[in-house]
């Protein structure tokens, strides 16, 4: 089971913040996932928020726009150390976007030279460090992707897992995502596939309910905010002790 000396704590980034690497450094944190899918990044934004993300230590995922061949090699492009694929729908279609993280022969990831060589030739032991580097994280958020999750936890290009909460529980037909039971056994289900294969596994640990059973359950990852919600928790904190200030 992972140690809580190695649980990354994450920050879910959905906006172009110049600065966020450094307040989320100096926090404590050190995992920002990018969520291309539902932030609002440009291509400029979101390439100049992973350099800045980097320069202060901060391990970066990404979240793609879609999990096409296109976005996930953008994203590894821009220099993240990993992409969450959104949306996997079973093995074989993680096994497919797997190989777009990694060069031939473990996967078909297109070569240039660009931003992360900085616009030079590289020779095949680059390529090996990066296929070594670069995490292909599936987001398990679709009921047919749970009920194969052991054949996709084995896909030898698939380096761990991201449990999508939200939509697992819509897909399986319980609506709104509401703590339940179901969605923990579910987790549960997912972490111990992940901890059998030596494989990581990450959640969103939005309330302490998520945070502790992650840790329980050997998480690696444990996002524990939202850039703009963390940004109304402070504000909130900060006027706390002038509620004349406060108009409902």
């Amino acid at each position: 089971m992972t140690s809580e000396s190695s649980v990354l704590a994450g920050v879910w980034n959905n906006f172009p913040l110049a600065g966020l690497g450094s307040v989320a450094h100096a926090a404590g944190y050190r995992l920002a996932v990018l969520d291309y899918e539902h932030g609002v990044f440009t291509t400029e934004s979101a390439f100049a928020q992973v350099q800045q993300l980097k320069a202060e230590g901060v391990t970066v995922f990404v979240k793609p726009g879609t999990n096409t061949r296109w976005f996930v090699q953008q994203a590894l492009d821009h220099g993240a150390d990993g992409v969450i694929i959104p949306h996997v729908e079973g093995a074989v279609h993680a096994a497919e976007i797997a190989g777009y993280t990694k060069f031939a022969p473990d996967g078909t990831r297109s070569a240039a030279s660009g931003t992360q060589t900085r616009f030079r030739a590289v020779g095949h032991r680059w390529m090996e460090e990066e296929n070594a580097r670069v995490l292909c994280i599936p987001m398990i958020e679709r009921a047919t992707a749970l009920e194969q999750i052991e054949d996709i936890v084995a896909e030898e290009n698939v380096d761990g897992i991201f449990i999508g909460s939200a939509d697992l529980s819509l897909s399986r037909g319980r609506g709104a995502y509401a703590r339940t039971a179901e969605d923990f056994a579910d987790f549960a289900r997912i972490a111990a596939v992940c901890v059998a294969a030596g494989k990581p596994w990450g959640i969103g640990g939005w309330v302490s309910e998520e945070r502790e059973f992650a840790r329980a359950h050997g998480a690696t990852w444990i996002v524990t905010c939202m850039d703009f919600t963390a940004l109304e928790q402070g504000m909130r904190l900060a006027i706390a002790d002038v509620p004349e200030a406060v108009v409902s």
